[in-house]
């Protein structure tokens, strides 16, 4: 199992044990906290990049709003932010996809 499925795991339960349902939470407070939590990333985003702006580099794509929708209700689910779970996302393939690259190109030397 790599680090991103332990990760995971980790929030899934972490969710399970510390479940929104379990407090009686109006859809409008729901709203207003996703929100404010959108606020407060962005707000973070411009820091980190007012610190250091040549440190860090944007990767981004352009996606289908349903596949964007499943990120996002993955993310409220886990209770972690779109960015940290993307990073992690990426970082999990890159680790897979030099596994396999390092595998085949010694099976041809």
């Amino acid at each position: 199992m790599s680090n991103f499925d332990d990760y995971i795991k980790y929030r899934v339960l972490h969710r399970k044990f510390n479940s929104p349902e379990l407090i009686s939470f109006r859809e409008e407070a729901e709203e207003a906290y996703k929100d404010y939590r959108e606020e407060q990333e962005s707000i973070l985003e411009e820091l980190e990049d007012a610190i250091s702006p040549d440190r860090e580099k944007n990767v981004c794509f352009k996606t289908s709003a349903e596949f964007n929708d499943e990120i996002e209700e993955v993310c409220d689910t886990l209770d972690i932010r779109k960015r940290d779970f993307l990073a992690r996302a990426v970082a999990d393939a890159l680790n897979r996809a030099q596994e396999q690259i390092n595998e085949i190109l010694k099976e041809e030397k």
